[in-house]
């Protein structure tokens, strides 16, 4: 898990880790977090992670994960969209939208 939002990459100047969050997918309580105000869940599987500072666009690179890779043999799918102040995310078994235990996401930008 990154430490510090901020972080810039020598091999892709000016992209920078701008906020990271591990948050419960049952209820979207976050657990841990740098540059992240809260996380809402609106549904199974749907989130929309309120970033502390607003990005300066939405040209995003978005890391995301779960706890659960794989499910009775499924793999998961995971989408995001992003405004300069939210970033959506869903979570997939399948077309099935689903809550998985721990959810991941870096925002890179």
């Amino acid at each position: 898990m990154p430490g510090t939002s901020g972080q810039t990459f020598g091999a892709l100047p000016g992209l920078q880790l701008r906020a990271w969050v591990l948050f419960a997918g049952a209820t979207g309580a976050v657990v841990k977090q740098s540059g992240v105000s809260s996380v809402t869940r609106s549904s199974p599987g749907a989130y929309a992670v309120n970033l502390a500072s607003a990005m300066p666009d939405t040209n995003i690179i978005g890391d995301l994960q779960s706890s659960q890779p794989v499910v009775n043999g499924s793999p998961i799918f995971m989408t995001y969209s992003a405004t300069v102040s939210v970033v959506t995310v869903s979570t997939y078994v399948g077309v099935t939208a689903t809550d998985f235990p721990m959810v991941y996401l870096a925002v890179y930008g």
